[in-house]
């Protein structure tokens, strides 16, 4: 068990300081564009909200100014799964692979490992932390200092 975490973090700081280490250039245009090159080339990558890791230790990221969220396979570069409505505040993955992003307008978007993101619960309130139990629950902290616990059945159907 102690070797397992040992592994999930130093695959985590060798994902951050992959992404760091790397060009500090603004993208091309001046704008915030939304592909794995444009995550690469973002200072430090500045709004990146949270980090997910799945079973088979791939990294998940959001950022905030762009809504665009990444993964990260093992020896690999950053794919762009989806870009979502809103202004991502948290991330979650569950053991189905399925990512999970808590909004700043309070809404839950799931992305399925081969579909685009949908909304599947609304909080009504920014959430500042998210995790996903072995089971499927999803339980989102709140800014208000709730946590509240959502069974799969409280979720709208996947894609």
């Amino acid at each position: 068990m102690k070797r397992q975490g040992l592994i999930i973090t130093i695959l985590a700081c060798a994902f951050a300081a992959a992404l760091f280490g790397l060009a500090r250039t603004a993208p091309a245009g001046g704008g915030q564009a939304c592909s794995p090159e444009a995550l690469i080339e973002m200072d430090a990558m500045r709004g990146t909200v949270g980090i997910a890791i799945d079973v088979r230790n791939t990294v998940y990221t959001a950022i905030r100014d762009t809504g665009c969220v990444f993964s990260t396979a093992p020896s690999s570069a950053p794919v762009l799964l989806a870009r979502i409505k809103g202004t991502p505040a948290v991330i979650a993955v569950d053991r189905m692979r399925q990512v999970y992003v808590g909004t700043e307008e309070g809404e839950i978007v799931r992305i399925a490992p081969n579909g685009g993101p949908s909304a599947i619960y609304s909080l009504g309130v920014r959430p500042v932390g998210m995790d996903i139990d072995r089971d499927g629950t999803l339980f989102a902290a709140t800014e208000s200092g709730t946590v509240i616990r959502l069974e799969q059945a409280a979720f709208a159907p996947a894609p």
